[in-house]
């Protein structure tokens, strides 16, 4: 669908932001003298960024009043269509009844996000730490196995092994568009103040699209001139808050987890792994597509491919649950967490080095991680139940890695890791205005963007959470009257 273009985007990406990313608006040529373009995409209505900027903010509030309809629906109008049942499965000792805290997967998930923020800043980054970030995509498959993973937890110790019925979706689907919506609200309309300081912001379309979380559905260009100040070259998802096409997928596949969870494999542990299996493959089947040129599409920000991903996940955590007790109790998942990680390293360091893979992973995303990450889960899992056990005998287990990974610092920030990710290119953007700043300054907007998050998480995040949280619970008391 793209060509050669969206093959070189990777290349495009660092040139545009080192080279463009600080144009004032006066600087910008004319809308008719822009590159444009003009085949094989998405035909733009919206003329200007104020106009886009309008539209998205009246669906922002289009979404919020129906979320806000949604938490007050009454459990007998949302039962109406029920979901596909499923019988329970047997339990591993792995997996008790209560909720254990995932310490090194919260560690682990701060370290890939900062990751990821000063590889965005790659091009400003002092020669002798350039070379440490120069690939970031491989950390993003972890986060969509990580979220299904801890989802498919998560559910099991609240609510058992009962399928999810349609009231329990509800309820899952307001909590999650709760958190993840607002803070990606204000970061798209953070980016657009920016973008109205220098100018450009095309393609429009972009802002109102973005607005919906349609993105990552739709992964083709838009026709029309091309903003030079911005890397996206009319890409849809990455256009507008380039970062925000991780939200969108992310809320795809959270939307579909009750789906996923309800229609999971019966047959027990061999039943379960063979899935997993066929999900791990079917997640490289577009990666081998488009080393042999039969898949242009971009990939990479494809909701449906990183679905695959987050079901590998939800797999995962029931092979924990099925896993034979003499596997469960091993009493070595400290060093299989930490093995785990290592063997990641190998594939990324290779397959950098694989020109003919090199040259178009930017559109797929996969660095045939998927299998790792879910070991790397169930090792999580599995090492906290260890740990929960060791400390009534006062005899912790002990491994580097998962030892550092869930040290207090690491696990605090964990909190605020989505919404420093959704934050980064308000700031990166803002600071980007000046070149000379943020080059000398390229800690700055990593420093910026994790302060953001702290004040979004204490005065947005948990009081919207407190309110819709009183809100379910009114619907839900209102209902036993």
């Amino acid at each position: 669908m793209f060509g050669l273009d969206s093959q070189l985007l990777h290349v495009a990406t660092l040139l545009h932001r080192a080279d463009h990313a600080a144009k004032p608006a006066a600087a910008l040529p004319p809308a008719s003298q822009l590159p444009a373009v003009l085949d094989n995409c998405l035909p733009n209505p919206v003329g200007s960024l104020g106009a886009g900027v309008a539209l998205a903010v009246l669906l922002m509030i289009a979404i919020g009043a129906l979320v806000w309809m949604l938490a007050a629906l009454s459990e007998a109008a949302s039962n109406r269509l029920p979901l596909r049942d499923a019988r329970p499965t047997a339990t591993s000792p792995l997996v008790g009844g209560r909720k254990l805290r995932l310490d090194v997967l919260d560690g682990l998930r701060t370290v890939l996000v900062m990751y990821i923020i000063i590889y965005h800043v790659r091009w400003a980054l002092p020669p002798i730490l350039a070379p440490w970030f120069l690939t970031g995509h491989w950390a993003v498959q972890f986060f969509f196995v990580l979220s299904g993973f801890v989802t498919t937890c998560c559910y099991e110790a609240s609510s058992g092994e009962r399928p999810i019925s349609m009231d329990v979706a509800r309820k899952m689907a307001v909590r999650r568009i709760t958190r993840l919506c607002p803070p990606y609200f204000v970061a798209l309309l953070g980016v657009a103040a920016v973008v109205a300081m220098r100018g450009g912001g095309q393609p429009f379309l972009a802002w109102p699209l973005q607005a919906m979380l349609l993105q990552s559905l739709m992964p083709v260009k838009v026709c029309g001139p091309m903003d030079v100040g911005h890397w996206s070259q009319n890409f849809l998802p990455y256009s507008a808050n380039g970062e925000g096409w991780f939200v969108s997928a992310i809320l795809i596949t959270s939307l579909c987890f009750p789906l996923i969870y309800n229609a999971r494999p019966r047959g027990g542990f061999r039943a379960t792994l063979a899935e997993l299996i066929l999900i791990i493959a079917g997640r490289s089947v577009p990666t081998f597509l488009t080393m042999a040129g039969l898949c242009t599409m971009d990939t990479y920000t494809f909701a449906p491919v990183r679905l695959l991903e987050f079901s590998a996940g939800v797999f995962a955590a029931q092979l924990c649950r099925e896993m034979p007790t003499w596997v469960a109790e091993c009493g070595c998942w400290h060093w299989i967490f930490d093995a785990s990680l290592l063997c990641a390293v190998p594939p990324v360091w290779f397959l950098g080095l694989w020109q003919s893979w090199a040259v178009c992973e930017n559109i797929h995303g996969d660095y045939f991680l998927t299998a790792t990450f879910c070991l790397t889960c169930m090792a999580a899992r599995g090492l906290a139940e260890q740990d929960s056990k060791a400390a009534e005998d006062e005899s912790a287990g002990f491994s580097p890695l998962s030892s550092l990974l869930s040290s207090w610092p690491l696990v605090a920030l964990a909190l605020y890791s989505y919404q420093a990710y959704i934050f980064q290119e308000v700031f990166i953007a803002l600071l980007s205005l000046n070149k000379a700043l943020i080059l000398h300054f390229w800690w700055l907007p990593v420093l910026l963007t994790w302060a953001a998050a702290v004040v979004s998480v204490h005065f947005l995040e948990e009081p919207l959470k407190r309110v819709v949280e009183a809100r379910l619970a009114a619907s839900q008391t209102s209902l036993g009257k």
